[in-house]
Order: structure tokens, then C-alpha cells, then sequence
């Protein structure tokens, strides 16, 4: 009797063991309507993870019936806005980091529940918390417990679109390009002056475009027109919508039966879609082949309506506002002779000459677009050339003080419904203090700077600091450049260094985890790079936002010609199922 009831709890005990729970308690700083879990299981999804329990206290609970047996790398997300944890400077709780281009939280597996995080920070205190996010409530993004606007605001376009305007907020992924050009064809059903082109060039088969709209309520008309033109008849088109939280249509595949001329194409969504859910239209021409980047790659669509609009092809009126920019000058020395300028970004390399009041104060007045985020610096320097870049504010104290956005640390301004005047900040500054001094503060540098009070780096986050010796570098594995100038380099290797002309000083380690990869050649690259000496079963590619934007199996050799410009991550899985990361700059 006694070992019938022995082995009973020995079955029993074995039973729970094996379906052990795993709980993650986090606590949210703000008003939440959801809370979730995204990560590479659900490829970074933000709606693709598990959703947790509204405790009622400001904490929310995951449960796992049955905890993973392998390490679970995640974020949170919370109403849709996956956390940010990079800008915050605290890689505590991210053992699956750089310290630069991606911060990731990690589950070990066997270890014990989760207790004591708090969304948007490896703290616990609410109290100073950052949250960068949309603040518009007229976005389609809007980040409810968003604490500070990071010029990510998306507003989308009605249905129908013609493409006469220029207020379009398109993307691009995994090896295609979109712009607005002009008719290739103005004859048959679309004489119209403007339409979207696309070109594909290298890199996925599935490469396509993003056109943002506003939200589109399929139970009252649920067939979408798209004219389309090709230069090849039977190119298949694909097409789907999905949400900014994730949600997909499903995908809807047609064929487009003739060559060099316009055709209409009709998708029929079906009546069982979400109402005012989905934003984004994907557009996938020739699904299944690689483009080449020639006229056979090159691909027009326009005149987008539900099946009951009717398309008025002459320009709409763009709706605008006055948006008054002002900065001090004041503290500068040497104002340039022909002005100020507020410039870059939106408003191209000349910009707009701002007028002085006779006290230093400068400002200029202009008309924006409703809706739209304009990125933009202030200029102390008269554009000559479309290549001068000369007399741009600094973005390293821009960056430092975080009024600044994008991979070039612009300035930005979401433009609202009515008429507004920027707050005045001096030159250099992101309000009204003396601006941070960016230089090397490395003392064994030969450009050290004792004058620097925070760290000079370019757009690609490397020191600017420039040696003579190997043994000054201050970590092991880096490159000295030619002329007395060179820095530590992440994802370098000596053959790199060698290809840029540099001497190099050492090796990394190559090492399981988290570790920089030494192995990725050339690195910064164009157009491709080589994964060397490592026998490997995938390797995916992640831009900074952490989304995955591209994929590649097997080939040694990988394009990225179609990436655009900035830093990624690199996650490649060997072939015993290791994990190895990098940081990967596109020039």
C-alpha cells in the first residue's frame, strides 16, 4: 500500500514538474487598455505574443501554463507601443543588448517568476519615467502613456488616393523602393499626371511596399480598386492590409494580364473584417521572384478607391497651418553673412532664411501640411551646393537632451489642426540652455577635448575620437585609419581593417551569446556582406525599432544593397543551433 501510494506521488510530482507555471507581473506607469509580450517566437509582432491579466493595481500578469523550456528573449508592448529600452542608458534588465541598436529583455529557462518590472525602463519607480511615443490623439499611433513626443506621429491619407498630392506616408521592405513619379503612360483608364512607382532591386522575394492610409471599415464597401500597370503581362500582384498593432486581412493574390498599359484590378476583403482596424495597404508586385532594378522591376500603381468612390484626378488642396520656428543666436559668435536657416530634414539642404529681430532672436514663418511631422535643423551657413552640408547644428547635445528623432538626431514639429509657434531654444540647444560641448573625451586620444562635456559620435553611434597606437584603443579588437586618425569599430576584423586601409590592433572573440561577431566583412558595407568561417542555418537582420527586415538561409554571401542607410543587428543561428549577434552599419 505504501509504494502504491509512493509511486502515485512520484507520478504525480513528475507530472508537475513537467507542466511547471511561469508568471511575469509587470507594472505599468500610466493608463493601459493592453498589455503584451512580443519578442523573436512571435516575430516581433506586437500583437502576435500572449496578452496578460489586468491585476487592477497598475500591475498586469502573464501566465504560462506550461514555462518554456528555452530562454525567452521578449519586450513588453502595452496598447500596441512595443517599450523602449535603449534611450534610458540602464541595460540592468537587457542582457540581450549592444548597449546601442537593440535592448531586449530575457527569461531564463528554469529560473523562477517574474516580479518588480516596469514597462519602458529596467527601474522600478514611475517617478521621472520616460515614455517616447506619439502624443497626438488625432494620430493613428497614439501613445496613450506616451511622456515625451519622439516625432513618430502617422496620420494616413483617405480613401481614394490619386497620388496628385505629395502628402503620402509610404515604406518600403526586404528589396524594394517606392516614390512618386510621373504617368508612364497617360492614356486608356488613367490620363492622370502622378502615380506611385516601384522599383525592385535585389533582396527578398516577398519585397514590397507600404502605403498608410486612414482606417478602412470593410463591412460597408468591401472591394478595394487598384489601377496597376506592368511591364510584363501575367506579373502576379498581392496585396493585403494590416494594422498598425499587427492585425492582417489575409492576403489577396491577382494577376495582371497585360503589358505596358493601365488595368484595374478589384480585391475583394470580404465582409467578416474588423471595422476602422487596418491602416496599412502592402502591395507586393511579382511575388516569388528577386528584382533586378531594371524596367522589368519597375512597377506603377494609382487611383486606390473602394469599389463605391469615384476618383478626381485634379491636386488636392493640401490643408495647412503657420508654424512660426524661432532660435536664439545670441550666444554665437560668428553669425554666417547670409543668414539663418531652418533646413535638412523636410525641408531640403537650402531650407528657408529666417529674419533677426535685431536681438539675436531669429524666426520665420511657414505654411506645413495638417497632419505631417517635419524633421529639420537650424543652419548657420548659406547653402551653395546640393552637397554642403557646412553649418548644421550638432546633434550630439540635441541628441543628449532627446528632442531629436531619426538616425541624423533631427529636430522635429508634429503639425496640428491649428496655427502654433515653437518654443524658443538656443542654437544647439532643445530649450534655453547653453549647449552641451560634444567632443572625445578619451584623454588618450590625440583630438582629446577637455573642453568636451559629452561624447562626440557620428550617425552610426562610434566615438569620434581619433589614436596613433593600438595600445590607446580603448577596448581590444579595433583599427587604426591612416593619418593619425582611427577609432574602435564594433563587428570589425582584421581583414576589414585591412580592406579600409587601416592597421588593425587585434581580434574579437568569437563567443556564444550576446558578443559582438568578428566574422561579418565588409563592415560598414554597400552592398553585401560575407559571414566567414562559420557554418550557420540563418541569419536574420533586425533595423533598430527591432523590427526583422530580412531574412537569408544558408548563403555565405548576403545582399543588403536595398537596406537603407543606418545600423542593424544581425542574429545568426549555427548550424548546433547557437546564437551569435552583431551590429551590421549600411552606408
Amino acid at each position: 500500500m505504501k509504494k502504491t501510494l509512493l509511486l502515485s506521488f512520484l507520478f504525480l510530482f513528475a507530472g508537475l514538474v513537467a507542466h511547471a507555471q511561469l508568471t511575469i507581473t509587470t507594472k505599468v506607469c500610466g493608463d493601459a487598455s493592453s498589455v503584451r509580450l512580443t519578442g523573436p517566437w512571435w516575430d516581433w509582432n506586437p500583437s502576435g505574443g500572449p496578452a496578460a491579466d489586468d491585476n487592477g493595481d497598475g500591475t498586469w500578469t502573464f501566465t504560462f501554463p506550461d514555462a518554456p523550456t528555452d530562454d525567452m528573449e521578449y519586450k513588453l508592448v502595452v496598447n500596441g507601443s512595443m517599450e523602449d529600452l535603449l534611450s534610458g542608458g540602464d541595460f540592468s534588465c537587457t542582457p540581450v543588448t549592444d548597449n546601442a541598436t537593440y535592448a531586449n529583455r530575457q527569461w531564463t529557462a528554469g529560473s523562477d517568476n517574474v516580479t518588480g518590472i516596469t514597462f519602458g525602463t529596467c527601474g522600478s519607480s514611475c517617478d521621472g519615467l520616460v515614455i517616447k511615443g506619439c502624443m497626438d490623439e488625432n494620430a493613428l499611433n497614439f501613445n496613450s502613456i506616451a511622456t515625451q513626443e519622439n516625432g513618430t506621429c502617422s496620420y494616413g491619407s483617405n480613401l481614394p488616393i490619386n497620388f496628385e498630392g505629395t502628402s503620402y506616408e509610404t515604406s518600403a521592405f526586404d528589396g524594394a523602393s517606392i516614390e512618386l513619379a510621373e504617368n508612364p503612360s497617360k492614356s486608356g483608364i488613367n490620363a492622370s499626371n502622378q502615380v506611385a512607382k516601384v522599383v525592385r532591386n535585389g533582396g527578398q522575394i516577398w519585397a514590397g511596399t507600404i502605403l498608410t492610409t486612414k482606417p478602412v471599415d470593410f463591412s460597408e464597401d468591401n472591394v478595394l480598386k487598384i489601377k496597376v500597370y506592368s511591364p510584363k503581362a501575367g506579373t502576379p500582384i498581392q496585396i493585403k492590409y494590416e494594422a498598425g498593432t499587427g492585425e492582417s486581412s489575409g492576403t489577396i493574390d491577382k494577376t495582371i494580364s497585360v503589358a505596358n498599359q493601365w488595368e484595374e484590378l478589384s480585391f475583394d476583403f470580404g465582409e467578416e473584417q474588423p471595422a476602422d482596424l487596418f491602416t496599412n495597404l502592402v502591395v507586393i508586385f511579382n511575388l516569388g521572384e528577386v528584382g533586378d532594378g531594371s524596367e522589368n522591376s519597375t512597377y506603377y500603381f494609382d487611383d486606390i478607391r473602394l469599389s463605391g468612390q469615384t476618383i478626381d484626378n485634379t491636386a488636392p488642396v493640401a490643408e495647412t497651418v503657420d508654424v512660426t520656428f524661432q532660435v536664439d543666436m545670441s550666444d554665437v559668435e560668428d553669425i554666417n553673412e547670409g543668414g539663418v536657416y531652418v533646413a535638412g530634414g523636410d525641408f531640403g539642404n537650402a531650407g528657408h532664411v529666417m529674419t533677426d529681430d535685431g536681438s539675436g532672436i531669429w524666426s520665420v514663418t511657414l505654411a506645413l501640411d495638417k497632419g505631417k511631422t517635419y524633421k529639420y535643423k537650424y543652419r548657420n551657413y548659406t547653402p551653395t551646393n546640393g552637397d554642403d552640408w557646412n553649418g548644421f547644428e550638432d546633434k550630439n547635445p540635441l541628441a543628449a537632451d532627446g528632442c531629436t528623432t531619426g538616425q541624423y538626431d533631427d529636430r522635429f514639429v508634429v503639425v496640428g489642426s491649428s496655427n502654433k509657434t515653437l518654443d524658443l531654444v538656443k542654437y544647439g540647444s532643445c530649450g534655453m540652455e547653453v549647449p552641451a560641448v560634444p567632443g572625445c573625451m578619451d584623454e588618450n586620444a590625440t583630438n582629446y577635448d577637455p573642453a568636451a562635456t559629452i561624447a562626440a559620435k557620428d550617425q552610426y553611434n562610434n566615438l569620434l575620437c581619433a589614436y596613433t597606437s593600438c595600445d590607446d584603443i580603448p577596448e581590444w579588437g579595433g583599427c587604426i585609419y591612416s593619418e593619425s586618425f582611427g577609432y574602435y569599430e564594433n563587428g570589425f576584423n582584421a581583414e576589414n581593417c585591412a580592406d579600409y586601409g587601416g592597421t588593425p590592433c587585434g581580434e574579437l572573440n568569437l563567443e556564444e551569446g550576446n558578443n559582438k561577431l568578428s566574422l561579418i566583412y565588409p563592415n560598414p558595407a554597400n552592398n553585401f556582406i560575407t559571414i566567414s568561417d562559420l557554418d550557420f542555418t540563418s541569419v536574420e537582420i533586425y533595423n533598430l525599432t527591432g523590427q526583422i527586415v530580412q531574412v537569408n538561409k544558408n548563403s555565405k554571401v548576403i545582399e543588403i544593397s536595398t537596406l537603407p542607410i543606418g545600423i542593424y543587428t544581425l542574429k545568426i543561428t549555427d548550424i548546433n543551433g547557437d546564437l551569435f549577434h552583431s551590429k551590421l552599419i549600411k552606408k
